[in-house]
């Protein structure tokens, strides 16, 4: 078997552990231990969700951006204070703000 792709299963097996000891419940109703491969195995992926999450439609990515837009608000005062300690010590690269989406 790849190397490669024996790291990955034990990567998940061991978050699958952690997952259980930390008393979680995971959304997989086929999630079993396979004591014979000595493996989880899960059901089925279904990929039209996971796009559907990777492009920005996922169940926390609107809490995700107002708190990162809330955090970039919040820095302003940083932001501004290295610009004016740059341009009094003029230290070349001021820091110009960066506009949050």
């Amino acid at each position: 078997m790849n190397r490669l792709f024996e790291y990955v299963l034990r990567l998940g097996d061991d978050a699958l552990v952690a997952a259980q000891r930390l008393g979680l419940t995971l959304p997989d109703p086929d999630l079993a231990y396979d004591e014979a491969a000595g493996q989880w195995r899960t059901g089925p992926i279904d990929w039209a969700e996971f796009r559907r999450v990777l492009a920005g439609d996922g169940p926390c990515n609107a809490q995700r951006m107002a708190h990162r837009r809330a955090a970039h608000d919040e820095g302003a005062w940083v932001r501004e204070a290295a610009s004016a300690y740059a341009a009094k010590h003029n230290t070349p690269g001021d820091i110009t703000p960066v506009e949050v989406a």
